[in-house]
């Protein structure tokens, strides 16, 4: 009986140390929702978009499967309150990223990050 209730410890540790690895959930349902929309402004597709809490120790990893393409947006929704994301763009022999910290997300409003040109976070 010690044994599974020592099992059942590590396993909850375990999980609850994925969050702070993964970057966490985006939405719990215990709070407003708001969006963070990534616009890719560059002439090369988006590989990896970051996002986490603005508390959490890592970036966690990336959040989407296939690439945004240039011109293009994609839309994350989010709890309301602070997010920390990062960028990552390449294609041939280049790679960049772009970084935006303690991006402010209300409930019910929505957040534009752009990529490359005006109002990059580069």
């Amino acid at each position: 009986m010690k044994f599974q209730a020592i099992a059942a410890l590590v396993a909850a540790l375990a999980v609850s140390g994925c969050a702070t690895f993964t970057g966490g959930e985006l939405v719990s349902g215990n709070a407003p929702v708001g969006e963070i929309v990534v616009q890719n402004n560059t002439n090369v597709p988006l590989n990896a978009i970051t996002i986490s809490r603005c508390s959490a120790m890592s970036h966690g990893l990336n959040r989407i499967s296939n690439p945004v393409q240039p011109g293009r947006g994609l839309r994350f929704r989010v709890d309301a309150g602070c997010w920390d994301v990062m960028v990552g763009h390449g294609f041939g022999t280049g790679y960049d990223s772009a970084t935006f910290s303690n991006v402010q997300v209300g409930g019910g409003r929505q957040q534009v990050l752009t990529v490359g040109g005006r109002g990059t976070g580069y």
